[in-house]
């Protein structure tokens, strides 16, 4: 039986049309750290500083989040500043690549979130 139907042309994704290589992409996506992150562990050092024991990135809880009381029932999830809006009206200003991404994604999040924002 031979395959009938015509083949689908998929766009090619080289490093002249504005996409990185393998490589490069791989080694830039590497240094993004997704456990252990500078808020995360300032946090975690504040918590055992005053006696609170917790644990780290449990997956036996939903969502698996990045610190656990089970003492209190409690899970911690902690996200970086920048895609929550933190200080959207001075670092709006400082973006330089995909522009109507960014601003219509954090537009959308400052909007629906706009009372939990402090500036």
């Amino acid at each position: 039986m031979e395959y009938q139907e015509p083949k689908i042309k998929v766009p090619s994704f080289e490093e002249s049309a504005g996409f990185y290589t393998t490589k490069k992409r791989s080694k830039m996506m590497s240094k993004i750290r997704g456990k252990n992150t500078k808020p995360e562990l300032l946090f975690r050092k504040a918590l055992w500083a005053k006696g609170i024991r917790y644990r780290v990135d449990s997956k036996q809880l939903p969502g698996k989040p990045d610190i656990s009381i089970k003492k209190y029932k409690l899970a911690i999830f902690i996200d970086g500043e920048f895609w929550h809006g933190y200080n959207w009206q001075e670092r709006k200003l400082v973006i330089k690549s995909n522009l109507g991404f960014g601003y219509q994604k954090l537009n959308a999040i400052c909007s629906g979130i706009g009372k939990l924002i402090v500036n």
